[in-house]
């Protein structure tokens, strides 16, 4: 075991030591000592407060790097041992994370009084048993669990935390924010996302009449920040506002000539983007229309796209079509 040579002088209960009010106000404590005789308990309070503070480096040298921090002389051997102690950062390192795969907790040493003891302190973490959920939660020494996500708000995917995983407690969301991870593969996974298609649905709409398409057969979602998608609208979850790239595209043929066009909405009531053309009717008659945009959005903001036709009847949009977005950025 580590030995730590630095031992602290006149701390027995009471030790001959000047008291604190009567060391604040001596005259002898910003001068030094000139001729004539010291007081043991003025001289003895002065050892006390530099051994105590020498002790407690070399104690911080023992625990955190598991060196021997020896009373030798030597400045140089001393710094060599405290540098090495606080490159490890032992007490900022965790390396065995309990609890479940979703529900993390460690003990800390010191152990934190409350979640305010660590705001923003960078914790690192051995995590030997990945997420199998978005929802994640930690912590520390027996403190409420707090949620775990990334700095734009938006949520672990599984399997994103394996290995050191960097995190701190972010006082203001109540959140504790991933600072750094292992799987640099998340990077292109976690961002809220949807594609929704045709697949084998169809979508009837009146003539000249902006139809919201609510028809999908294939949607595939992958919402990080508590959006969500349904009859054909997405919805921005709370965690989910920022930039978004919205694209709306149809393919259809017409056997008259017709004309069709893609709109994007948003909140029901306003047009992001459209695009669309005429067709002149015929086997090969088809129409291509897509509508895109980047657009800030807020959490509660709703999108959807829509689709209009000019055939002079009812008709029901069966080739292609689909509906996609990502969030690009806070």
């Amino acid at each position: 075991m580590a030995t730590n040579d630095f031992l602290p002088f006149a701390t027995a209960g009471g030790a001959n030591v000047l008291p604190q009010s009567e060391w604040n106000a001596l005259a002898a404590r910003l001068s030094g000592y000139t001729a004539g005789v010291a007081s043991s308990a003025q001289v003895n309070k002065g050892l006390r407060q530099g051994s105590v503070a020498a002790a407690m480096l070399g104690q911080f040298i023992v625990n955190r790097a598991g060196l021997d921090a020896l009373d030798d002389g030597s400045v140089t051997n001393l710094l060599a041992a405290f540098e090495a102690a606080y490159r490890k950062q032992a007490t900022n390192y965790v390396a065995t994370v309990g609890g479940t795969a979703n529900a993390l907790t460690v003990t800390l040493d010191p152990a934190p009084a409350a979640w305010s003891d660590l705001a923003g302190a960078p914790l690192r973490l051995r995590i030997t048993t990945t997420n199998t959920s978005t929802a994640v939660t930690f912590s520390p020494n027996g403190l409420a669990a707090k949620a775990v996500a990334y700095n734009d708000g938006s949520l672990p995917q599984p399997g994103d935390l394996i290995g050191i995983v960097e995190a701190a407690y972010n006082p203001t969301a109540d959140v504790v924010q991933i600072v750094s991870f292992s799987r640099s593969a998340s990077l292109n996974t976690k961002r809220s996302q949807i594609t929704a298609e045709r697949g084998s649905s169809s979508q009837l709409t009146g003539d000249n009449i902006i139809t919201r398409v609510t028809n999908y057969g294939a949607i595939t979602p992958a919402f990080q920040g508590g959006s969500s998608f349904a009859a054909g609208v997405l919805t921005i979850g709370p965690a989910d506002g920022g930039l978004w790239f919205l694209s709306g595209y149809c393919r259809q043929e017409f056997s008259t000539a017709s004309g069709q066009a893609v709109y994007l909405y948003r909140n029901n009531s306003i047009v992001l983007a459209s695009d669309g053309g005429p067709a002149a009717g015929g086997a090969a008659s088809k129409v291509h229309s897509n509508a895109a945009r980047v657009v800030s959005l807020a959490a509660g903001d709703t999108v959807d796209m829509r689709l209009i036709q000019t055939t002079g009847a009812d008709f029901t949009f069966n080739d292609l079509y689909s509906f996609s977005a990502v969030r690009i950025g806070a």
